[in-house]
């Protein structure tokens, strides 16, 4: 079971940094509205307004996003409204990340973009993708973020929901399920309504959070891919990932140390030596934040090794070298990883347009 004792709803102070879009927030409001309750009921003690929510520009902490949750928890006369409410949510509501996973050629590439764009949207879950080689099954994790053990089950149960509709979306079948859930938690008092509304077996009591997928189902292709606009949406919502994070000036100056230290022995001693700040302090502001300290390391790495095979005609032996990593074959696995591609097949995808920088 994981460990779910780090937050409480009294102790959100970490949270005030995580400004993101404000759409989860308009579905619990209308889902409650139904029920007879009010949307100042859902907002209360939150920073954010009734007249706002359906505004593409308005944006929610994860401290208001947390209280949004606890009050819907206790004013909802539904056990399932978090279930209900995932399902709702499809690729439209995210925008241009929403429009770039569908734009993808085929399951994996969008999952693959979906982690690694993840600090996009309203961020909740740690996704992974577990694939193993002797096996034909993959696993689609979700590792709980708030970490408020009485929001527990409604954050896993929201996910779900969300991730089921996303792929009923990108597939453009409505019918689509997964061959199983699974959940770390005993079952609730409404565990008939988790298969009634996922459409597959739900297993109680598990390692993991996790959905189980028949891994052929990575490669199916996407009815409405388009690799032509995918291009343009990656800018864009690179582009708009820079913008939501400038407002945190601890991940800018976490991700500059890291850079200026590639080449040395880093660690998260290192970087929290020069902020002043313990190792400590450094991995609990991270996970504040929703981050670790290696997947910030490792989101550089892949933003680096990205652009240098993009535009360089450097080795990559050279690339591996340049960006920190002592073993090429280290450096291959953790790309595939993070792109969802080896460092070989991506350069190809751009080789007439590589520049020679070195």
């Amino acid at each position: 079971m994981p460990d779910r004792k780090e937050t409480s709803l009294e102790d959100l102070e970490g949270y005030k940094y995580s400004v993101r879009p404000a759409y989860k927030v308009d579905f619990l409001a209308r889902a409650m509205l139904a029920q007879g309750v009010a949307p100042e009921l859902v907002l209360a003690d939150t920073a954010l307004k009734v007249e706002l929510l359906q505004q593409a520009e308005t944006r929610v902490s994860m401290v208001d996003l947390i209280r949004v949750y606890a009050n819907v928890q206790k004013y909802s006369n539904d056990p399932a409204i978090a279930l209900k409410v995932g399902k709702q949510i499809n690729a439209s509501c995210y925008g241009i990340y929403g429009h770039a996973l569908l734009s993808y050629r085929t399951i994996r590439e969008a999952l693959m973009f979906s982690i690694n764009f993840h600090g996009m949207v309203t961020r909740t879950v740690r996704m992974e993708l577990v694939e193993s080689a002797d096996s034909e099954l993959a696993y689609l994790r979700f590792n709980d973020l708030l970490k408020v053990p009485s929001l527990f089950h409604f954050n896993i149960e929201f996910q779900l929901g969300i991730v089921l509709a996303l792929f009923r979306d990108m597939l453009g079948k409505q019918n689509i399920t997964f061959k199983e859930a699974r959940v770390t938690y005993d079952a609730p008092a409404h565990a008939s309504a988790y298969t009634e509304l996922l459409g597959c077996p739900v297993i109680f009591s598990q390692p993991e959070n996790e959905y189980v997928i028949e891994k052929s189902w990575l490669d199916y292709p996407l009815p409405r891919s388009n690799p032509f606009g995918l291009e343009i949406l990656l800018k864009a919502c690179e582009q708009e990932l820079n913008e939501l994070c400038k407002g945190d000036g601890l991940l800018i100056t976490v991700r500059k140390i890291i850079f200026e230290n590639l080449d040395s022995d880093l660690s998260a001693e290192l970087v929290a030596s020069r902020l002043n700040i313990t190792s400590r302090t450094l991995r609990r502001r991270l996970a504040e934040r929703g981050t670790k300290f290696r997947e910030v390391v490792a989101d550089l790495r892949a933003e680096l090794a990205q652009k240098y095979l993009a535009k360089t005609a450097l080795t990559i032996d050279a690339i591996a070298a340049r960006i920190g990593y002592s073993d090429t074959t280290n450096f291959r696995h953790a790309f595939k990883r993070s792109v969802g591609a080896t460092p070989g097949d991506y350069r190809k995808k751009f080789s007439e347009n590589t520049k020679i920088l070195e």
